[in-house]
């Protein structure tokens, strides 16, 4: 219990990244009590106080939040949250990144959509439904993604190449959320990139442009990222459509004060927003980001949620880096193994698990998959594809009964770049 009457923040989900919040938090002088239904999620023992409750549980966090008095409700990188956070916040008059209503906008990716159609935003064509029975005859190209309106990364994303596959999809998705609307949307042309920004003073604050390999080709047809690589080699003329095109979104839908990233796709100089977050991104992209801008995007969002103004300030990049994925097969999960000669050598910058032992990996989605993000960096791409290579020969995942489970083949080589 806090016994020394200090000022609490409730943290909403135990996710690897939060570990980074609390510990900030805590520096700021607050009594951090951390809300996630886990038993033992990985960002407990870094909190004073776990309470398991499902962030899910909006009842149960206003009570919480009432009964301790606490001073600040805050997320960093789960999408559903900032939606239900923005609202007690207005209930119980906390402070809040932007309101209830733009959250929603952000939130639910058919509102977000739209207000981007209608506020001249350049995104993929698309219609929702909320079962397959209205799909009908679709006027859009295949090939095309079907995901919710709701969740985050790529969680519950496919693409689809005919009518059949797409309704299959459809059903996987209203599996997953009941109550969301679905998305079908044709795929962009050209190679995706994610963007991450910091809006402040009126300004979009491009802080990074990174390159995303994904692998849609799979058996499954499951969306799923392999790596980042940043600075994205692109031109300047297509860096400008970007920033120019982040700017429309903060003027659209008036962000200020907030992290911010696109998911994008860029044809030569055209630019095409797949859709964005008012959040901070999820897994390695926090440090990537500090490591090329010196930008601390934790330190920022506290800022946010606390309405501390943030004035940005970028510094130039001076090397490439990567954040690479390591996905398992099916298994109950026991320990990923042999990085640590790696991260004393150098070849390795870092590792994030998010993943206990234990834990269940059904490879029903690609973000349940995901069991290792790798950070590599170097002064150049050659240098940068060989400490990938190596980290892929060395490292392993392994299951409860000791069976190699990782898959191997799924990573940035200089043939993809």
């Amino acid at each position: 219990m806090n016994k020394q009457n200090m000022p609490i923040a409730l943290v909403l989900g135990g996710v690897t990244n939060h570990i980074v919040l609390i510990n900030k938090l805590k520096n700021r002088g607050f009594y951090v009590i951390l809300i996630d239904y886990l038993k033992n999620p990985p960002a407990s023992a870094a909190a004073n106080e776990h309470l398991q409750i499902s962030t899910f549980d909006i009842d149960a966090i206003r009570d919480v939040a009432r009964e301790r008095k606490v001073e600040l409700i805050i997320n960093c990188c789960i999408e559903h949250l900032n939606k239900e956070i923005c609202k007690l916040a207005e209930e119980l008059k906390l402070p809040h990144p932007y309101s209830y209503a733009t959250a929603l906008d952000i939130s639910d990716k058919v509102r977000m959509k739209t207000k981007m159609r209608d506020g001249g935003i350049c995104t993929t064509p698309f219609i929702s439904v909320s079962s397959p029975d209205e799909i009908g005859e679709m006027m859009l190209n295949f090939p095309v993604f079907v995901k919710p309106a709701e969740g985050s990364g790529s969680n519950a994303v496919n693409m689809a190449r005919t009518v059949e596959e797409v309704k299959s999809n459809v059903l996987k998705c209203l599996d997953r959320y009941p109550y969301s609307k679905v998305i079908i949307e044709e795929k962009a042309r050209g190679q995706e990139y994610s963007v991450y920004c910091f809006p402040s003073d009126g300004r979009a604050n491009v802080l990074m442009v990174v390159r995303r390999y994904t692998d849609n080709d799979s058996a499954d047809h499951m969306t799923k990222c392999i790596a980042t690589l940043g600075p994205a080699l692109i031109t300047d003329k297509a860096y400008e459509c970007i920033t120019e095109t982040a700017e429309k979104i903060v003027k659209v839908f008036g962000l200020n004060n907030t992290p911010m990233f696109m998911q994008v796709m860029v044809n030569h100089d055209e630019v095409n927003v797949i859709e964005f977050a008012g959040r901070m991104a999820g897994g390695f992209s926090y440090r990537t980001i500090f490591e090329n801008t010196g930008v601390d995007l934790f330190d920022a969002t506290i800022n946010a949620f606390m309405g501390i103004p943030n004035h940005i300030n970028i510094c130039k990049a001076e090397e490439y880096i990567t954040v690479s994925t390591v996905y398992s097969k099916p298994c109950v999960l026991d320990k990923v193994t042999g990085y640590g000669e790696l991260l004393d050598d150098g070849t390795l910058l870092d590792i994030m698990l998010p993943r206990l032992p234990g834990t269940q990996i059904t490879g029903t989605t690609a973000n349940g998959s995901r069991v290792a993000f790798l950070i590599h960096k170097d002064k150049t791409l050659k240098g940068l594809i060989k400490k990938i290579r190596k980290s892929f020969e060395k490292i392993d995942v392994l299951d409860a009964d000791g069976n190699s489970v990782m898959i191997r083949d799924m990573y940035l080589t200089m043939e993809k770049l």
